[in-house]
Parts: C-alpha cells; structure tokens; sequence
C-alpha cells in the first residue's frame, strides 16, 4: 500500500499519505525508516498546531540526526479515549524535519512541510542524506509541501 499509514485507535480506520507515493523502495531510496510508535510521546518535538475538532499534530525535528526512527507527523487526539495518545502518520525522509501542519477547511485533507531533507551531519550540497523527493542524481534534495487524504474519503482524523 503506498503511504504510511497507522490506524486510528478510536475508529481502526487507516490513514495513508497521499501525493507522497512512498512505496517500499522510495522509503529505501529516501533512507526512511517505518514510521512506527516506538515511544509513548514524540522526540524532539518542533511544531504544534490543533485542527478545527481539537486534535493536535506534533511535527518533530532531530536536527538532522540520523536514528532508528525518523521525524514524524504525529496526531494526538486532545479529549475522549485516545486523549494524549500520539499516533505517528507519515515518517519524514533521511535528514527531515516535519514543518508546521494545518487542516483543509473541510477537514479532508492535512497538509504538513516536509523541511531539508538529505540535511544531516557530514552531507554536503554534492553528497545529501537523499535526493528526496524526485530522486534525480542532477538534483538536490527539496523542502516539499505534502498532503494526506483518507481512503474513500472523509475527514482525516476520522
């Protein structure tokens, strides 16, 4: 399925990253790791922003360094069962920080800034982290504006 995606732990109903088209060997190309909860909260929390319903997205920023996990947009619903629960959506391209997120009006769509990817200790403007997002040798790597739609529509978030 192309995208990361994660289930809601309210409804069960997944999220997936559109426009992105992250199949399997764009995330090796790109150096992503899965995007899977491996804390109970976001490391290195970089940007907040709460949507029309009250759910906060938490963009985070490692500076560049490369781990186990990469930077995240995490949603966290902020009221009901799944309060203070972080949820990551979409895992950030090697040496990417996740930029502020903001809610279409309608609610069907979340648009988030994936920033300096490829910028990591020791890449230079000739040897990036990745060439994400076009994966063009000829090319540096791009800050790029993403959105992310549900499947079969409706409110992200659900």
């Amino acid at each position: 399925m192309p995208g990361m995606w994660w289930r809601s732990a309210r409804r069960g109903r997944p999220w997936v990253g559109r426009g992105l088209g992250q199949p399997a060997a764009d995330r090796r190309r790109a150096g992503a790791a899965p995007c899977r909860p491996r804390h109970r909260r976001p490391e290195a929390p970089a940007t907040l922003a709460l949507d029309g319903r009250g759910r906060l997205w938490i963009g985070t920023d490692h500076d560049g360094r490369v781990g186990p996990a990469p930077d995240a947009l995490y949603g966290c619903d902020t009221q009901g069962a799944g309060r203070g629960l972080a949820l990551p959506l979409y895992g950030a391209p090697r040496g990417a920080a996740l930029g502020g997120a903001a809610m279409s009006p309608d609610g069907a769509a979340l648009f988030a800034l994936v920033r300096t990817p490829g910028a990591e200790p020791g890449a230079s403007y000739g040897r990036p982290g990745t060439r994400w997002p076009a994966f063009d040798p000829t090319l540096p790597p791009r800050s790029t504006l993403v959105s992310f739609t549900r499947l079969g529509g409706g409110a992200v978030g659900g």
